[in-house]
């Protein structure tokens, strides 16, 4: 039975869903790396498929990410330049919340939770960020 380790810190549930983060910042690739290492079995970093998980997501992180600053999300344009896709299956987004005047930069390739209230931002892979990693299996 795998459960959430909810006990522990940074780990936290939002729709039957675990997430996990923490306050130390890495670029894109480290953040995604360590998401597999904080859920072997299928960890990623946060794909919001929907608007209410994005929101969700971002409201119960709120007190850690208003002390810091951006947090990296599974999206880039790595492989095309200005078409956004999931970074797991190179999907198309089934949502969008881009903060107003973004994506605003070609040299701008990984994708940011950059506000109080869910909006993207453009950002580039290699600067260091706080990241969500989310575990894509269910809880049994």
């Amino acid at each position: 039975n795998i459960k959430c380790p909810l006990e522990k810190s940074g780990y936290f549930e939002v729709l039957g869903k675990c997430y996990f983060t923490d306050t130390i910042k890495r670029n894109f690739d480290d953040s995604q790396a360590h998401c597999k290492e904080i859920f072997p079995l299928g960890g990623r970093l946060f794909e919001p498929r929907n608007l209410t998980t994005n929101k969700k997501v971002r409201e119960n992180r709120l007190e850690d990410f208003s002390l810091y600053s951006h947090a990296f999300i599974g999206i880039t344009d790595r492989i095309s330049q200005g078409s956004y896709r999931y970074e797991s299956d190179n999907g198309q987004l089934t949502v969008s919340q881009w903060n107003a005047v973004e994506p605003n930069n070609d040299n701008e390739h990984c994708v940011t939770i950059c506000s109080s209230s869910g909006d993207w931002c453009d950002d580039p892979c290699s600067s260091p960020f706080l990241h969500i990693c989310e575990r894509t299996y269910n809880l049994l």
